[in-house]
């Protein structure tokens, strides 16, 4: 069976944000989803956000990702440091100006 997790941005999604739709959506029609918050996701530390991903990774073992806004940078990050799992599908959707002044998130960027 496919296993999907989706990966919030900067704030997180809570509902009726998309996400929250598209994980409803796939657990009602028995899919397997994972959506977790991210520590802290108003004041996101790059650090803990890929410690936290790295063990969801681990013992999730998705098939598809579905990455929005800040979880891209950090799913570059992950795959800069090359040991993350091989997934089948990965969705990036609004991924951030890499031109973003914004100090909250500074530590996402500059990507390399």
């Amino acid at each position: 069976m496919n296993k999907t997790l989706i990966l919030h941005g900067w704030g997180g999604s809570d509902a009726p944000h998309w996400q929250s739709e598209l994980a409803s959506e796939i657990a009602q029609d028995y899919g397997t989803v994972c959506f977790p918050l991210l520590d802290n996701c108003h004041f996101p530390s790059k650090n803990r956000w890929m410690r936290q991903v790295k063990e969801v990774l681990q013992d999730f073992n998705p098939d598809t990702v579905v990455c929005h806004s800040l979880a891209n940078n950090l799913w570059l990050w992950l795959c800069e440091e090359g040991d993350i799992v091989e997934v089948e599908r990965l969705f990036m959707v609004s991924i951030p100006s890499l031109d973003t002044k914004e100090k909250t998130i500074k530590t996402f960027f500059p990507l390399s």
